[in-house]
């Protein structure tokens, strides 16, 4: 809270002084002449005491005019005030002229803009909040450009204009906007709107924490500046209750559930290799010994060309990693982990058994095939579901 020094007294007490002296000479002007008659009556001690009397009357009736007649609101100059900076602690603000101006810029900005306005569930854009964090960040970078380097070495308990909009720059505006503005448009790039955005009630959150860090350091700043109401403007919170940021964890579980989604091209292409899946043999068992093995691997390797163009047909995916469920990665496990070592094993054994002129009997190697082929076929089908679950497909248990 802003408290003022017996130093921040003088611009008021200096109008005062000038009021008392006019009062004086006023009311000396004025009572002298009627009092000329019985002045002579007074030894010169008395005259000195009457003389000081009269004065020390009319600069009190002048102060207290003053005083009472100020414009309303005005207060006495603040040159030194201690804000309390989220994450750093207290910090001893000195204010000269020119960093009072500045400050009043900045007051104005962070009191007006949307950065200060609480955006409740189901009410304004993100996108326009987002933006006008963005004009926020951008003019607080300009006003601290504008300014004359520190005077105060970093780590101080003592700062300037500087340590409050560093600290609404690098406290509140950048983890907001480096966090959730690329996520948004990356969403909006797919041509899909807000309201269906699944991160909007996250984005929300942390967009309503950086309000209430905002609004307490212009609150602050505004009773550093003499704004007395700044508190009652602004509706600010206690510092000590200020929430935090959605954490790392909270943000990369549900960032993951938005990167799983498929947009209609992956949603075409899913079909299709669900349906391939669902009909060959790679995920149809060949019970009692039926079905050919010849018939079954030549079956398997068509699967592996055509997820392979399916593949190569898909656009690059989107700025993260291909791993966990997305479509991307169940293709690539069915072909690399599954199809390509069973393939390379038993497609050569039998081709290479094929090739013999003088073969007599069943191929030998077929029962040990027809195992590790069930056992690939229970986990392409794992690979199934969790493709059915990227479609929306619930299968009856």
């Amino acid at each position: 809270m802003p408290t003022p020094r017996t130093s921040d007294f003088f611009s008021d007490t200096s109008r005062v002084l000038g009021f008392a002296v006019l009062g004086m000479i006023v009311g000396l002007g004025v009572i002298s002449p009627f009092a000329a008659g019985w002045w002579e009556c007074y030894t010169q001690e008395s005259k000195t005491y009457l003389v000081m009397a009269w004065s020390a009357i009319a600069a009190g009736v002048a102060a207290y005019a003053y005083l009472k007649l100020r414009p309303p609101g005005r207060k006495l100059r603040i040159d030194n005030a201690t804000l309390e900076i989220p994450g750093i602690g207290e910090v001893s603000l000195t204010i000269d002229d020119t960093q009072r101006e500045a400050g009043w810029r900045i007051f104005v900005e962070l009191a007006t803009r949307i950065a200060t306005q609480e955006l409740k569930p189901g009410t304004g854009l993100i996108r326009e909040a987002l933006a006008s964090l963005y004009s926020l960040f951008q003019l607080l970078r300009t006003e601290l450009k504008a300014m004359a380097a520190p005077t105060v070495a970093p780590g101080a308990d003592k700062g300037d204009m500087q340590a409050v909009a560093l600290a609404v720059l690098n406290r509140a505006v950048r983890p907001c906007l480096s966090r959730w503005h690329p996520q948004l448009k990356q969403w909006e790039d797919q041509g899909l709107p807000e309201g269906l955005w699944p991160l909007a009630e996250l984005c929300r959150k942390d967009l309503e924490t950086t309000r209430l860090v905002v609004v307490t350091l212009a609150t602050q700043l505004g009773q550093a500046l003499g704004v007395s109401h700044a508190p009652q403007l602004l509706g600010s919170p206690l510092a000590e209750n200020l929430p935090e940021f959605v954490s790392e964890d909270e943000f990369a579980r549900d960032k993951q559930q938005v990167e799983l989604r498929l947009d209609p091209k992956r949603i075409s292409a899913a079909w299709r290799i669900h349906v391939q899946l669902a009909t060959r043999v790679a995920t149809r068992r060949l019970d009692g010994g039926t079905g050919l093995i010849s018939e079954a691997l030549t079956s398997l390797h068509e699967l592996f060309t055509l997820l392979r163009d399916e593949l190569s047909g898909l656009d690059a995916p989107p700025a993260y990693a291909v791993s966990g469920d997305t479509l991307e990665a169940i293709m690539l496990r069915i072909m690399n982990e599954q199809l390509h070592p069973f393939l390379a094993k038993w497609h050569r054994k039998y081709e290479a058994w094929s090739a013999l002129k003088d073969r007599q009997d069943d191929w030998p190697d077929e029962n040990a095939c027809r195992d590790e082929l069930a056992e690939m076929q229970d986990c392409i089908r794992h690979e199934q579901t969790r493709l059915e679950r990227l479609l929306g497909i619930t299968r009856d248990s």
